[in-house]
């Protein structure tokens, strides 16, 4: 009988999607991009938030020209998970509209499709 993977407790999950969020983010900012946190739909603690329900987790922008940004949406995940179906479709939506939307578990692999994308 093959073993089963140890369960990954969801304390440690964040710590992990952190760690990611900031290794990407620190890339950003040195490439000179602006990095807009999008608020989830919920209650935590005390406070309500109204974002938009299945939003990625920010919007990158940087000006390319007086009055001109360039831009792309970015959902972050912890290694090996995906985006839910709903997360999916909010991406392809959004692409319909005409924006670029990604969403990586690893730096790597972000990495790669900045490159291809952006350069």
């Amino acid at each position: 009988m093959p073993k089963r993977l140890p369960r990954i407790d969801p304390k440690d999950s964040l710590l992990i999607e952190a760690d990611l969020e900031k290794q990407v983010f620190a890339f950003l900012r040195e490439k000179q991009w602006r990095i807009v946190r999008h608020r989830p739909t919920g209650t935590r603690g005390h406070h309500r938030y109204l974002g938009e329900k299945n939003a990625a987790d920010a919007l990158i922008i940087r000006p390319t020209s007086v009055g001109y940004l360039q831009g792309f949406f970015l959902e972050l995940k912890r290694p090996g998970q995906r985006p839910t179906l709903g997360q999916l479709k909010w991406m392809a939506d959004r692409e319909r509209e005409g924006y670029r939307t990604t969403w990586v578990d690893n730096l790597k692999q972000f990495r790669i499709w900045y490159w291809r994308q952006l350069y």
